[in-house]
């Protein structure tokens, strides 16, 4: 148990290292199109760059709630209210990481 959550700590602070890369190119892009001139291009690449950060935080929240559960490192009721959803939808969560043929 011990070692499957040290491994989810690794896999968090990995992705939190892409994240803040992600983050990076997100101020470059405001450095090289943020004048008014270049708005389309401006807008493209922040909404590109916001929406795979999204995607990817909610990638790992919802791969940490269900480990968090499973590892029983938090109970259920904790863990639906850190990630603001259900109860019902953490243990479909955990469900679909643990019991695939569920």
């Amino acid at each position: 148990m011990a070692g499957q959550m040290d491994h989810m700590v690794q896999a968090v602070s990995t992705r939190i290292g892409q994240l803040e890369i992600l983050l990076d190119y997100a101020k470059r892009v405001e450095q090289v199109h943020g004048a008014p001139e270049d708005r389309k291009e401006w807008t493209r690449n922040m909404i590109k760059t916001l929406s795979d950060i999204a995607e990817d935080a909610d990638q790992m929240a919802v791969l940490l709630s269900a480990n968090a559960v499973h590892y029983k490192v938090l109970p259920v009721t904790d863990v639906a209210a850190a990630a603001h959803v259900s109860r019902n939808a953490i243990y479909k969560r955990v469900a679909a990481f643990f019991d695939p043929a569920e």
